[in-house]
């Protein structure tokens, strides 16, 4: 018989910030009374996705908790971001293009290269379920959003869409989040805070299954995602209703990790399909490449790590 968690144990997970603030979420969604009975509803589906989000926030506390935790840039012990490596993460951002850039692709901005701390956190968030870095890295990635809006020159108070890379539904199962998109929403409620008026915008979704990136060349990866997503007419009115009436806004693609651009290409194209115009692609980290178009050593993702 396995040993039940030591009541210390127990503390640590009722006491801890991240706990609480489930508790509390799960109190104030929709659904919910003030004093914390479920209200009759007229759709039971409305409760069931606020318990259900509620729940996942509980999860992620305990698997905070479960694992042993090092910082991701440096494996100090005791947290998975440490002080001193957290303001590396958020940049400097700039203008990090995949050589050979593909034909077609806009200018790709991250907040830094994909090794140190950089990988070590998308590795975390992505592959072992660690939420807790949600919010960091949604701000590495709001601040490769604003390197792109700073480039193009974008007038204050431009409305600003950002477009996350679609993941694909075995990743997401075998995940349990579309990382992506989580951070996508951590980027645009970072930049909100800085008052700019930016919404994500589900707009794109697969159209089939793609083989797994990992070890194909560029030519290959470029193969293997065209027409791999599509833009639906939901989607185009929910980027008109992002935008404006008059579609004076930007768009901005986003994505964890940008290695070759095969799939950030393939994502514009989709939008590009349907008259949408991309002022760049975000990302968190991008491999450092050498003139010859290889990534330097340790630079490369893992295999399902980076989509391309």
């Amino acid at each position: 018989m396995p040993h039940s968690p030591p009541a210390a144990w127990w503390r640590r997970f009722l006491s801890s910030a991240r706990t609480r603030r489930a508790l509390s979420s799960a109190r104030t969604r929709r659904g919910w009374s003030a004093g914390g009975r479920p209200e009759v509803l007229s759709s039971a589906g409305t409760w069931l996705a606020g318990m259900s989000a509620s729940l996942r926030d509980l999860a992620d506390a305990l698997v905070d908790l479960a694992l042993p935790r090092f910082c991701v840039g440096c494996r100090a012990p005791g947290r998975w971001l440490c002080p001193a490596c957290a303001p590396a993460l958020g940049g400097p951002a700039q203008r990090r293009d995949p050589r050979p850039r593909p034909a077609g692709l806009p200018p790709v901005h991250t907040a830094g290269s994909y090794r140190g701390v950089h990988r070590g956190a998308v590795l975390a968030h992505k592959e072992r379920g660690v939420r807790s870095l949600t919010r960091p890295l949604g701000r590495a990635l709001a601040a490769a959003v604003q390197s792109v809006l700073d480039e193009v020159g974008a007038a204050p108070g431009t409305p600003v869409a950002l477009v996350a890379v679609p993941t694909s539904r075995a990743a997401i199962a075998s995940r349990g989040d579309d990382t992506v998109a989580l951070l996508a929403a951590a980027a645009a409620a970072s930049l909100r805070r800085q008052g700019l008026p930016v919404t994500v915008v589900k707009a794109l979704r697969p159209t089939r299954r793609r083989a797994d990136q990992a070890g194909l060349s560029a030519a290959a990866r470029a193969a293997n995602l065209a027409g791999a997503f599509a833009l639906s007419r939901r989607g185009t009115r929910r980027l008109r209703r992002a935008l404006g009436a008059e579609c004076g806004g930007l768009v901005v693609v986003v994505d964890d990790i940008v290695t070759t651009g095969a799939t950030a290409r393939a994502a514009v194209a989709a939008l590009a399909a349907r008259g949408v115009t991309v002022a760049g692609v975000a990302a968190v980290a991008a491999p450092v490449r050498r003139p010859s178009g290889r990534t330097e050593p340790g630079d490369r993702p893992p295999s399902g790590a980076g989509k391309g």
